[in-house]
């Protein structure tokens, strides 16, 4: 099943309420596209809310090291995924302080992580994403550091 399709079944699951995952893939070889080969779910001890979502980060960092060692250590973490039911395709306050905890994170290995949004309801999800471009974005407004990216999948 593609990735959209997965990451759509899980918001079907769920909706309601939220949820999420991260993004496993690389940059292309030009650095302007990013591929996206593997997405993780929530895992089973994730805690979904109609307006929050708190994932299985154990299970999370598994599935994570499965995939970057499956794959030769090519495909690596990107960032994450989550839903906004009935909500807005932008970034909320929240998911800006989660890419930029990312971003922090030297256990995640990116500097400019991505965050992909699905908002609506079943059978009208949009996608968005984003990315941080510099974490110097906490001194101005956000939305001059982040740009929405277009997304591979592969």
């Amino acid at each position: 099943m593609p990735f959209i399709e997965q990451m759509k079944s899980e918001a079907n699951r769920q909706y309601p309420k939220e949820t999420g995952g991260c993004l496993m893939g690389y940059l292309s070889d030009n650095k302007k596209d990013i591929v996206i080969t593997d997405i993780v779910g929530p895992g089973s001890k994730a805690t979904h809310k109609n307006n929050s979502f708190i994932p299985d980060y154990d299970y999370q960092e598994r599935k994570v090291a499965e995939i970057y060692k499956k794959t030769g250590r090519t495909s690596t973490y990107l960032g994450d995924w989550h839903t906004h039911p009935d909500g807005r395709q932008s970034l909320s306050n929240i998911d800006v302080t989660a890419l930029q905890n990312i971003s922090a994170y030297s256990k995640a290995r990116t500097e400019s992580p991505i965050m992909v949004i699905l908002s609506g309801s079943p059978s009208r999800w949009t996608l968005s994403a984003w990315q941080l471009l510099s974490k110097k974005f906490l001194f101005v407004r956000f939305v001059k550091f982040l740009r929405e990216v277009k997304l591979r999948i592969h």
